[in-house]
């Protein structure tokens, strides 16, 4: 009979054939089968397990044992030794859920420990990562009995969040900050429409968690750069709409946008405009509810305006007044109203002809116009120059006649004062005369003092005047008046 010798961490299955009975038998050990015995398997390796490995371990009924370590594991006479496996190990922060296919049952575990799942269980959610709940970070969760949505936030559970066994995250939700000229729109799954205003309340702009059953919603507007180029802080300003760009926050505020425009004028001339649009979203819920793009919207829209305007004017009636016709395009058009936007300017900054030849004969009536301009500028200038000095004469002019004015008028006042004064002096003396004389025998009245008076003065200004004349170089002439002269001529000798 062959004998068996069993090292340690062997076994051996024996069957006897004679009554069926089983038996296993572990080294290290040397065995000698019975009559009957035989062994189908031979020698066979038992299970070594270390402190994080299991082992599952099926009976012929279909009874699942599991065996953990450490240790070193052997089946049982009707068993089957299976693959050893390794447990699950839990950091803190860590969470694993498992259910049990014989029963139903949910268990969640929360680390730190080590887990190895029941005879029956298998593993439904590997290890996750437990989410930090926090002023920056909220978790929505869906209820799987009653599929009601909640949202777990710091308020109701700060710090680590590990779910129960019926609750499924369905996804990390940050804080959605909007700042004072942004706009945010949310929807629910029956289209319930929420709108999130940064300029509402104290207007210092909006921070909130989206509430659960609720998204944010993304538009696609037109737009002359990528996405790829926005995301990497490009602008290109393109003149033309060539790309969709995602757009979550509306921006309130005044924006900006280039064009480029094929227009014809009346007279068949066909001329390429650039410029700029200065439009603004002014009434989120109109917008969102009449467009999905206001932006190409506004940039085709004064396209369509801009060809009409001028296509209903000259070349030259085009270019002596250009800019008050790209006004006048957009001027009392219901369309940007009616989808809550306002365009608030329409700018061409460039132009010129599409065709080289017509762009020959608008080179030379521009060279026309900006010499007669130059010259217009140079006669203008000139006749600054020559308004400049006559009014400065005529201001020296006005200086000079007020001066006169003022001094006619200091003169005026210093005679006056000379002669009241000479004035009083010649009555206090004629006064003073009269009364002298009056007192003399003589003098019978006030009359023959006055006459008497007058007689003196006149030979004192005769006597002064002879004085002056005998001191002088002067020459005296004298009338017969003058000498009281009579001259008697015979009749012969006339």
């Amino acid at each position: 009979m062959k004998k068996f010798v069993l090292t340690d961490g062997e076994y051996l299955r024996l069957l006897d054939d004679a009554t069926g009975h089983v038996r296993v038998e572990a080294g290290p050990s040397t065995v000698t089968p019975g009559p009957y015995e035989k062994s189908e398997e031979g020698k066979q390796a038992g299970a070594s397990l270390t402190k994080t490995e299991y082992v599952k371990l099926t009976d012929k009924s279909g009874e699942v044992r599991i065996v953990k370590g450490p240790g070193l594991v052997f089946p049982m006479e009707t068993e089957s030794l299976g693959e050893k496996q390794q447990a699950y190990k839990l950091e803190r922060d860590e969470w694993m859920k498992l259910v049990d296919e014989a029963t139903g049952v949910v268990r969640v575990a929360v680390g730190e420990q080590i887990v190895v799942p029941g005879a029956t269980e298998r593993v439904a959610v590997d290890i996750q990562h437990a989410i930090k709940v926090d002023d920056e970070t909220a978790v929505l969760v869906q209820n799987k009995k009653d599929g009601q949505q909640r949202l777990v936030t710091a308020a109701n559970s700060r710090g680590p969040f590990f779910p129960s066994a019926y609750d499924e995250i369905l996804e990390e939700r940050s804080l959605i900050r909007i700042e004072p000229h942004e706009v945010a729109i949310a929807a629910d799954e029956k289209n319930h429409i929420l709108y999130f205003d940064g300029s509402a309340g104290d207007a210092k702009g909006l921070a909130f968690f989206l509430p659960p059953y609720y998204h944010l919603i993304t538009m696609m507007w037109g737009s002359g750069t990528s996405q790829e180029d926005l995301k990497s802080g490009i602008i290109r300003n393109a003149k033309e709409v060539k790309f969709k760009v995602p757009v979550t926050k509306i921006d309130m505020r005044r924006q900006y946008a280039f064009f480029e425009y094929k227009v014809r004028t009346s007279d068949k001339v066909e001329l390429l405009l650039e410029g700029t649009l200065v439009w603004q979203v002014v009434d989120v819920p109109k917008m969102f509810s009449q467009t999905s793009d206001p932006k190409g919207d506004v940039w085709y829209h004064a396209r369509q305006r801009l060809v009409q305007a001028v296509s209903r004017v000259t070349l030259e009636s085009f270019m002596d007044d250009f800019s008050d016709l790209a006004t006048k395009a957009i001027q009392g058009d219901p369309f940007y109203e009616e989808r809550g936007v306002n365009l608030h300017e329409l700018s061409i900054i460039r132009y010129e002809c599409a065709n080289p030849s017509d762009a020959l004969v608008l080179e030379q009536i521009i060279a026309e116009t900006t010499k007669r301009m130059n010259q217009l500028a140079s006669q203008n200038s000139k006749n600054d120059v020559e308004r400049a000095g006559m009014e400065g004469d005529i201001a020296i002019e006005q200086q000079r006649t007020a001066l006169l004015e003022i001094k006619a008028a200091n003169d005026k006042v210093s005679a006056m004062s000379a002669g009241e004064a000479d004035g009083l002096r010649l009555a206090a003396s004629v006064n003073k005369f009269v009364q002298e004389v009056g007192n003399h025998a003589a003098i019978s009245n006030a009359s023959m003092a006055v006459e008497l008076l007058k007689f003196y003065e006149e030979q004192r200004t005769a006597t002064t005047q002879t004085r002056d004349l005998a001191s002088g170089q002067a020459q005296l002439f004298l009338t017969p008046k003058d000498l009281n002269l009579k001259m008697v001529m015979g009749r012969g000798e006339l």
